[in-house]
């Protein structure tokens, strides 16, 4: 359909399904970059990181070995997520309604973290603990989202695809976050400092191994 035969109803649909979208993948672009994951390139409809930053998640055979190769794993996830928490913000859709629409892929990409995660542990089989850890991800996801210097980056770099027509490498990405946040970029790495070990994981209790 031509934008010259769509009803003013149906752009005005077609402009918030852009929107949405557009702020979808400037938040995976956004947390990736608090996270050290290396945004690479995005299109009001694609985002793509740089794979050597989560290279850790296919080697190994699998395995996450160490303290730090998993919680570098749990922010991965918690970066998935946050495209869908950030559209719910825009459009009001619930994320449990965006996780098999627009977060499919996402999610499969969380189940492939819980995979390497549960591997060779009593958890393997436990769908109540995968449960509990994508509605804690869930949970940080919106956090960080709702973080006003946060957000500034978010509708910076939206606002940056809206005005594109094509696409934005690494170095507009992050000068359009880094303007977005202003004189609050110092406070981008305390976003990213909770913690995804010990007490506040799901699969860790009194009675775990």
């Amino acid at each position: 359909m031509s934008i010259g035969t769509m009803t003013t109803e149906e752009m005005l649909f077609a402009f918030q399904e852009n929107e949405s979208t557009q702020y979808h993948e400037a938040a995976h672009a956004v947390v990736d970059y608090i996270y050290g994951f290396h945004p690479k390139r995005i299109t009001y409809s694609f985002y793509e990181g740089d794979r050597r930053y989560t290279s850790f998640l296919r080697s190994q055979n699998g395995v996450l070995k160490t303290p730090k190769a998993r919680e570098k794993a749990q922010r991965f996830a918690v970066s998935c997520i946050a495209g869908i928490a950030a559209e719910s913000k825009v459009s009001g859709v619930p994320i449990v309604d965006l996780r098999s629409t627009s977060g499919l892929d996402d999610y499969k990409k969380v189940q492939f973290v819980l995979e390497r995660l549960m591997l060779h542990t009593v958890y393997e089989i436990c769908p109540a603990v995968n449960d509990a850890y994508i509605q804690l991800w869930e949970s940080r996801a919106v956090a960080l989202i709702n973080r006003p210097e946060v957000w500034s980056a978010v509708e910076s770099l939206a606002g940056e695809l809206m005005d594109c027509a094509g696409e934005l490498g690494r170095n507009e990405i992050v000068t359009a976050i880094q303007h977005g946040v202003g004189s609050h970029a110092y406070l981008l790495p305390i976003a990213c400092s909770d913690h995804f070990h010990g007490e506040h994981s799901p699969a860790r209790s009194k009675h775990s191994p």
